[in-house]
């Protein structure tokens, strides 16, 4: 016949004691482990944010650079502008005296040709 041994209450007890022990053992190392990765994302987290400050200081830094660079650039575009007017004013002068020199040159030639056909019709007149 098989080995009978009575269980008894007090050790089913105990059964039921070692398995809640081993539940909550297991439960811990889970808690434990949740924590452990939770730690760890939260680390992670916090390296990406370092990483992106660092990212935007070095991107401020490019825009203050180009916001110097544009501010000389206006200041040169500011002297080129004046400058510019200058040399409008004295393309309007320019242009004035050319067509005051062209209208006296016209007038001029009108005056010549008065004389040339002048010349030419007393050359023509019989002399007495």
């Amino acid at each position: 016949m098989p080995n009978e041994e009575a269980i008894t209450k007090a050790d089913l007890e105990n059964v039921v004691l070692r398995i809640q022990a081993d539940i909550e053992s297991v439960e811990s190392r889970i808690r434990q482990a949740t924590k452990t990765d939770i730690e760890n994302v939260i680390d992670l987290i916090q390296q990406v944010i370092e990483r992106m400050d660092q990212r935007f200081e070095a991107v401020d830094r490019r825009f203050d650079t180009v916001e110097s660079r544009l501010d000389k650039l206006g200041d040169g575009v500011a002297g080129v502008e004046m400058q510019m007017s200058g040399v409008t004013r004295w393309s309007e002068r320019i242009d004035r005296d050319q067509l005051a020199i062209l209208s006296t040159q016209k007038a001029q030639q009108i005056a010549i040709d008065n004389l040339a056909d002048r010349i030419t019709r007393l050359e023509r007149r019989p002399q007495n």
